[in-house]
C-alpha cells in the first residue's frame, strides 16, 4: 500500500504568509497530518488555501476540509479548470475562483 503525500508551499500571490498552495494528494493515509499542518500554519488567523493543483482527495480528505471549514480555519481557492473543482462543487464545498 502506498502512502499519499501532499506539500504546502507559500503562495506566490501572498508573500505575507496568509496563503498556501497545496499539491499532491489528501486521503485517509495523511488527512490527519494535513489538518495538523494547516492548523499549525494558520495559528489564530484564517489561512487561504489554494487547492487548484491538488491531484486527488478522497472522502477522508473531504472530511478534513469540512472540519477545517467548520472551525473557520481556511478559505478555499479552486481555480476554474482544476481537477478538484467538479468534486468540490458536488460536495458543496464553498470556494473562491482566485485569491482574495
Amino acid at each position: 500500500m502506498s502512502t499519499a503525500s501532499f506539500a504546502l508551499t507559500p503562495h506566490p500571490a501572498a508573500p505575507d504568509g496568509t496563503a498556501v498552495a497545496v499539491t499532491g494528494e489528501i486521503d485517509i493515509t495523511n488527512a490527519v497530518d494535513f489538518v495538523k499542518a494547516i492548523t499549525e500554519r494558520a495559528d489564530s488567523r484564517q489561512l487561504v488555501v489554494d487547492f487548484s493543483d491538488l491531484c486527488f482527495v478522497d472522502s477522508a480528505g473531504f472530511a478534513a476540509l469540512d472540519d477545517l471549514l467548520a472551525r473557520d480555519a481556511i478559505t478555499i481557492v479552486i481555480r476554474p479548470g482544476s481537477r478538484l473543482r467538479r468534486a468540490a462543487t458536488l460536495m458543496g464545498l464553498p470556494y473562491l475562483d482566485e485569491l482574495p
